[in-house]
Order: C-alpha cells, then structure tokens, then sequence
C-alpha cells in the first residue's frame, strides 16, 4: 500500500511538472505568434505606404488630366479613384492598439496567483487574447490594403470607358 501510495504522488508530481511544462509552452509560443503578427504589421504598413507614394503621384497625374486638358471626364473619375484610394491606404496604416511580446512588469506584480504555474497559465491567456485581437486588426488592415488596390486598379479602365462613353454621348 505505501508503494501505491509514492506511485500516486510520483504520477501528480510528474502530472504538475507537466502542466508547468505546457504552462511555460505556451507563453513561448504566445510570444513566437506575437512577434511574427508584428513582422506581418510591419509589412502591411510597407505595403501601404508605397501604395501611398503611388497615390501621390497619380494625384498630380490626375488633377492635371481633369483640369487642364480635353479629358476632364476621365481626369475626374481618376481623381476620385485615387483619393479614395489614399484614404483607405492612410486609415489602414493609422496607429492602432497592437499587443507586443511581453506584459508590463505591473501586470506580474498585481497577479494574485500563488504558483509559478498559475502565473505562467495567466500570462498565456494574456497572450491568448493579445493574439485574437492583433488577428483582427491584421484582418482589417488585409481587407483594407485589398480594396486599396482593386480601386486603384480599376479606377483607370473605368475612367477611360466613362470617357469614351461621354465623347458619344456628347458631340
């Protein structure tokens, strides 16, 4: 009897080193999928402000077609196309509240948990939800950056469709 009785505590010692383990496991994982959603930040940002360095550019290109030349239909519709898209562009990259590795000493501190375990457990599931919420943002910035570019890409084909559309249309 006393041997299943070390058996037991054997097994719940290697059971809590176990939970420890998984605890510790995915804090390093939670901080592996943080720094990699901020290298994923980092690049739709670069993205987006070269579509901005685009933006600029065409603006001029457009303001000139639509106010000085015979092609103010398509100058106009250009213009339009690629302000929106610059709105877009500039709202998707504007700062935001983004979760990084790491927790503010504060929240170590004020934690009422009694065990390395618990402590480890509680910052997984901070880094649980910091996770969740990046992916969202990351997810809004996609589908932003994604109808930045349709419009900007559609915008000339249209402009010169409503222009030979307005040469018919008006002798």
């Amino acid at each position: 009897m006393i041997g299943t009785v070390n058996n037991k505590q054997e097994i719940m010692v290697a059971s809590s080193d176990m939970e420890l383990w998984k605890a510790n496991q995915a804090v390093r994982l939670g901080e592996l999928r943080l720094t990699a959603q901020a290298t994923a930040l980092a690049s739709a940002q670069t993205r987006l402000t070269s579509m901005i360095g685009w933006v600029v550019a065409s603006i001029a290109i457009a303001g000139g077609i639509a106010f000085k030349s015979e092609f103010k239909v398509a100058g106009c519709i250009l213009l339009g196309g690629v302000l929106l898209t610059g709105v877009i562009a500039i709202y998707a990259i504007l700062p935001l509240k983004w979760a990084e590795v790491g927790a503010q000493p504060q929240i170590i501190l004020e934690m009422s948990n009694q065990t390395e375990l618990e402590c480890q457990q509680s910052i997984a599931l901070y880094y649980q939800n910091a996770i969740t919420r990046n992916a969202n943002r990351l997810g809004l910035i996609k589908q932003l950056a994604t109808v930045a570019w349709i419009i900007l890409l559609v915008t000339p084909p249209c402009a010169w469709i409503a222009q030979m559309f307005w040469k018919v249309i008006t002798p």
